[in-house]
C-alpha cells in the first residue's frame, strides 16, 4: 500500500505501523508475542495520532473513528490475553482481520486529511 496524504507525519505513522505488522508476520514463535504485543502498543500509538489529526481538522467522522479503533484495540489486547494463556489462535484471527481492515482504513483517512487540508487524492484503482 503506497501513502499518499500530505501529511507527513501521519505517512510516517503508517509506515511504522506496517513495518510492525511485517514485523509479527515474520517472527519466530519465541518472539512472536513481544512483537505482537508491540503492535498492540503501535496501534494505539497510530491511532491516538490520527484522532488527533481528524480532530484538529475538524473532521465529522471522528466519533466513528475512534469506535473504530477502540474496537480493534480490544480486540488486540484480548488476543494478547489469550496469547498469554498458551492460544495463539485469536491472534492469528486480528492479523487476518487487521490485513483486510486496516488498507481501507487507512485510505479513508488519507482521504479525509487531504479533503481538510484542501487537497484532493485520485480515486483509486479498483479494477
Amino acid at each position: 500500500m503506497q501513502t499518499t496524504t500530505a501529511h507527513l507525519n501521519y505517512d510516517h505513522l503508517h509506515t511504522a505501523l506496517l513495518d510492525q505488522i511485517f514485523r509479527v508476520t515474520s517472527s519466530q514463535k519465541h518472539t512472536f508475542q513481544r512483537e505482537f504485543s508491540l503492535l498492540a502498543d503501535r496501534l494505539e500509538q497510530d491511532f491516538r495520532s490520527s484522532e488527533d489529526m481528524l480532530e484538529a481538522l475538524g473532521c465529522g467522522s471522528l466519533a466513528r473513528h475512534r469506535e473504530q479503533h477502540a474496537q480493534v484495540v480490544a480486540d488486540v489486547r484480548r488476543a494478547i490475553s489469550a496469547l498469554q494463556d498458551g492460544n495463539a489462535r485469536p491472534t492469528t484471527q486480528v492479523l487476518q482481520q487487521l490485513g483486510q481492515w486496516l488498507p481501507h482504513h487507512l485510505e479513508a483517512v488519507d482521504r479525509e486529511l487531504a479533503y481538510a487540508a484542501g487537497c484532493e487524492l485520485p480515486l483509486p484503482n479498483r479494477h
